[in-house]
């Protein structure tokens, strides 16, 4: 679970609330704001979730060394966060692999989360997308299922 993420976005659902009842003509900035904010803490989340995946999964290798050496190399290289790159990633360890961590994903699922890394793409090329708080919830939902698919195949 991205749970620094969810609390995040907790908070700002909260600190939007609040401020609505006082300004109400503020809370579509305010929900754009916080949506460009939390996509940027997602973000960071799902990339040490997976670095922290493989690391683990490399240390299953039965010679330390070579699973510590592996875990060096490849998560420092892994730095792309596409759901065809999670794919990517998992048909490198075969390509059942990528076949399980696909069916584990529907279309609405890759929608959502695309849509979340869009916006923190966005946001960091200084075009701050305009979206509203629903876009980084079910984003992060999303991810979370990608995470545990990702996860689920490459054991």
């Amino acid at each position: 679970m991205l749970i620094r993420s969810r609390a995040i976005m907790d908070l700002a659902k909260e600190a939007i609330e609040r401020a609505s009842q006082v300004n109400p003509q503020d809370r579509p900035f305010l929900e754009s704001a916080f949506t460009n904010y939390i996509s940027a803490v997602a973000y960071a989340e799902i990339e040490s979730r997976v670095a922290s995946l493989l690391d683990a999964r490399f240390a299953q290798c039965a010679d330390q060394k070579v699973g510590t050496f592996v875990s060096n190399v490849f998560v420092k290289k892994q730095g792309r966060l596409k759901k065809s790159d999670m794919a990517d990633v998992a048909q490198m360890f075969g390509d059942q692999c990528k076949v399980v961590f696909n069916a584990a994903i529907d279309n609405a699922q890759a929608s959502h989360y695309s849509n979340l890394l869009e916006c923190r793409h966005k946001l960091s090329h200084g075009e701050p997308a305009s979206e509203t708080l629903l876009t980084v919830e079910n984003g992060i939902a999303a991810a979370e299922v990608m995470l545990q698919a990702l996860s689920a195949s490459v054991q």
